[in-house]
């Protein structure tokens, strides 16, 4: 295929213009992050400006092409993510007796303790009374039925708050943190 280099850049510019706030608000709420919004669609768009050939394999609306692009590259991320708190565990586990690191010094130190704590005191009501109650050993049901909700419901606190604490621990670069949450 021969492609007018310019065709495929109007084309592009055309798309760009067209889809480019909607698709950085679509990739904002799936990420709950604009810089990492704007990290995961610009590559998108410097793609098909790049390549004539996707350029003009992409039929109008383009919306749906552009949303699975998204989407993967959501995903991409997540599992970049997995794999690299896997080996950071791994990898701690490996070499815990040449970093002269206990078992117990792999759980949390006081001061991370302390970090956690105030971090679930930011949590929601219900998923901090669920991640308590949890502590203490309670079942999913145990808890639901203390709580008149749906098992299901307390497994999605509990979800809710555990992604919550790993987004914090993050952000903040507590990296023990984000181990201990795996």
């Amino acid at each position: 295929m021969n492609f007018r280099s310019d065709d495929h850049l109007l084309k592009a510019g055309e798309i760009i213009t067209r889809y480019d706030k909607a698709l950085l608000a679509y990739a904002h709420v799936r990420v709950r992050d604009p810089q990492l919004a704007e990290d995961i669609v610009w590559p998108i768009f410097e793609n098909i400006c790049e390549k004539p050939h996707i350029c003009h394999s992409i039929r109008e609306p383009a919306w749906p092409y552009l949303v699975t692009c998204v989407e993967n590259a959501i995903n991409a991320l997540k599992r970049k993510e997995r794999s690299q708190n896997k080996a950071q565990q791994e990898f701690l586990y490996r070499h815990q007796e040449k970093l002269d690191i206990s078992p117990e010094d792999t759980q949390l130190p006081g001061e991370l303790h302390e970090r956690l704590y105030e971090l679930v005191r930011n949590l929601p009501e219900k998923q901090r009374l669920v991640l308590d109650l949890l502590q203490q050993e309670y079942s999913a049901q145990e808890i639901a039925d203390k709580l008149g909700i749906a098992p299901q419901t307390v497994r999605n606190h509990k979800r809710l708050a555990i992604s919550t604490l790993r987004k914090e621990a993050k952000r903040l670069g507590l990296l023990s943190l984000l181990l201990w949450l795996h």
